[in-house]
């Protein structure tokens, strides 16, 4: 992208940006985006405000720059951090799933019985169904490189995704 460089790279996507702008542009391959963009999740300070943005003929994401997150533990505000550390049990405790079509079942039965508050149960019980627009096949992983941190706050940029892209980007690697 012109007057743009290439500040960060993932399985999804690739994202630019400038130092003089406080904003990121990431390119369009990657569902869960899409879903935030489309306002299908919850309207909620943990998950970052997407926008779909036209430059030239093309149209592109676009989502306020944060810092990379490498370290947790003094970052986050205590009641992030807690919410933090449960979504990183669950996460940590989620079983083997053979089917991949059984993984929004798994996922919400780990949400539900979580031991998180109830406003961040129903939080990310509406963050699943949102994704599940996409399929059963929705997946869920959260360590520092799916995070950001703004001003204690804990923001969960790239925690859920669906397998079946995944596994369609890695095939045509």
């Amino acid at each position: 992208m012109k007057g743009l460089k290439l500040i960060g790279k993932g399985l999804f996507s690739k994202v630019y940006s400038t130092d003089d702008l406080d904003y990121v542009i990431i390119n369009k391959n990657d569902y869960i985006k899409e879903a935030m963009a489309f306002d299908w999740f919850p309207d909620s300070r943990y998950f970052p405000k997407i926008d779909e943005i036209k430059i030239n003929d093309d149209y592109y994401w676009k989502m306020k720059k944060y810092n990379k997150t490498k370290k947790i533990k003094g970052l986050l505000n205590d009641q992030d951090y807690k919410f933090y550390q449960e979504l990183r049990k669950i996460f940590k405790t989620k079983p083997i799933i053979k089917n991949k079509d059984d993984s929004y079942s798994v996922l919400y039965k780990l949400f539900s019985e979580s031991s998180l508050l109830a406003d961040q149960k129903e939080l990310m019980l509406d963050a699943l169904s949102a994704c599940s627009n996409y399929g059963s096949d929705v997946g869920f992983e959260i360590s520092p490189r799916n995070i950001f941190i703004e001003s204690g706050r804990l923001i969960l940029a790239d925690c859920f995704f669906i397998i079946s892209q995944v596994e369609e980007i890695r095939r045509k690697k």
